[in-house]
């Protein structure tokens, strides 16, 4: 069998034939800590850049006019026309040359530098979009905003642009269920009580009641608690309307557990524009 060095080396000899560019044997493969790199000026002679430049600020950049690349020292941050990838290793340095791995040139740098070489490629009809980070996880955060949040608009907004190209688009969050819930807890509830509990699916919340905060001495039969958690409910529905979703709601969906009172699932739309103009008294509540 044949090792994965002497397969890339071989997969990079026909490359570089077919090329008329060095052949697999100039490579100056560089080991360092048990891992394969690449000369950038290797890398940018394969692929006809031109070559002899030097690093600036801990950057260097190769540009063909036709494609470029830019890498930093000792980061996995990397620019391929203008769009920020990130390698699966960080930029090294050796006796003044910077250096790619190769697992990262072969993963990241040829796909995204000659996508037709890629075999039996064809004709995709479906992309998966997945806004990074969501629930608990925020990501990033600035007083701009949660980077989770800034993810998600983006998504949002491609959708609608290769639908129309008569792409199919799934995406792997649609909504973020966390930020809706909290808002719910503004829910006005008996004596502040907040007799509820949210437990979160896939792709749903369960609103449960919460019978350790009933007051039962004052709300025996749990009328006051159920009002509550309605409140809670509808709160849940304003959040979702105000960002631009609809959602189902399935109310006590297990007869076997009476406490589950209901369960929300986002939708796409159309939101409720009744519903969405009330978030403002949401928030203003507190």
């Amino acid at each position: 069998m044949l090792s994965w060095r002497k397969l890339f080396l071989a997969v990079m000899t026909l490359l570089a034939l077919a090329r008329g560019v060095p052949a697999a044997s100039d490579w100056q493969i560089v080991k360092i800590g048990g891992r394969e790199y690449l000369t950038v000026e290797n890398i940018a002679k394969f692929y006809g850049f031109p070559t002899g430049g030097t690093p600036v600020e801990k950057r260097i950049r190769i540009d063909s006019g036709t494609n470029s690349v830019e890498f930093q020292l000792d980061s996995r941050e990397v620019m391929i026309n203008g769009v920020r990838s990130w390698l699966c290793f960080p930029v090294m340095e050796k006796d003044g040359k910077y250096l790619v791995s190769r697992v990262d040139l072969a993963k990241t740098l040829e796909p995204q530098l000659r996508p037709q070489m890629i075999l039996n490629l064809g004709q995709f009809k479906t992309v998966v979009l997945d806004p990074g980070h969501g629930g608990y996880d925020k990501g990033a955060t600035s007083g701009y905003g949660c980077e989770k949040d800034f993810a998600l608009d983006v998504a949002r907004d491609i959708k609608p642009l290769l639908e129309a190209k008569r792409i199919n688009v799934k995406m792997t969050r649609n909504s973020d269920l966390v930020t809706a819930v909290e808002d719910s807890l503004k829910a006005p509830s008996v004596h502040n009580t907040q007799p509820w509990r949210w437990r979160f699916g896939r792709n749903d919340a369960e609103l449960h009641a919460d019978r350790g905060r009933q007051l039962t001495g004052t709300d025996p039969e749990g009328r006051d608690l159920m009002l509550s958690c309605g409140a809670a409910l509808h709160h849940l529905r304003v959040a979702l309307a105000a960002r631009g979703l609809g959602c189902t709601v399935d109310l006590q969906p297990d007869p076997g557990d009476g406490d589950h009172l209901a369960t929300v699932t986002p939708t796409s739309g159309p939101a409720d524009p009744i519903a969405a103009a009330l978030y403002g008294q949401v928030v203003a509540r507190y």
